[in-house]
């Protein structure tokens, strides 16, 4: 037994200094048999000493959301030491993917009470949330006041996506003024 651990424990530091996270993540992940068992992916890069990396927890995240599992990608999220702002933009699209919208909005409360940060890609995986959830005309101000706060008002696609928002709230003075403040 104690041979087994220390033959298993010396394969592992090898394997760390010859692949990258990136190449063991893909050789792991691309065999045929595991694309629909994410958890036994999530076991191998325990054991490989990978689940602190970001990298890795995003991929198995998003594992987890393709198998529709989103209790487990949820549980890998909330279980990863360190959290950035990739990995909340992940899990939100995840979420997103798999029409859990009020899920997605309170991690993006989360998110933002955290401080945590946010950019373009919180915000397009959050206005579509916004789109399908009961989101009321206040939150939509907010997530407005939002996205200016943090120098996003300026992007195009962000923007339509605000005015969609607004004009199915039926707010279409508000839509007005954001096609009005758009750029260009």
């Amino acid at each position: 037994m104690a041979s087994q651990t220390f033959t298993y424990h010396s394969i592992s530091l090898r394997l760390r200094k010859k692949f990258s996270t990136r190449y063991l993540f893909s050789t792991i992940t691309t065999r045929r048999e595991q694309e629909h068992y994410p958890s036994i992916k999530y076991a191998r890069l325990i054991k490989l000493g990978f689940e602190t990396d970001l990298y890795s927890c995003n991929r198995l995240i998003c594992a987890y959301s393709n198998a529709r599992d989103m209790a487990a990608a949820t549980r890998v999220f909330e279980e990863m030491p360190h959290r950035d702002i990739i990995t909340y933009n992940t899990i939100i699209s995840c979420y997103v993917r798999n029409a859990c919208y009020e899920e997605a909005i309170k991690l993006f409360r989360r998110m933002h009470t955290m401080d945590v940060g946010l950019d373009r890609f919180t915000m397009a995986a959050i206005l579509k949330a916004c789109n399908h959830a009961s989101f009321c005309l206040d939150h939509a101000h907010q997530l407005y006041a939002c996205s200016w706060k943090n120098g996003l008002h300026s992007d195009v696609s962000l923007c339509n996506a605000m005015i969609s928002l607004f004009a199915q709230l039926g707010a279409l003075e508000e839509a007005r003024q954001v096609f009005n403040e758009m750029p260009g």
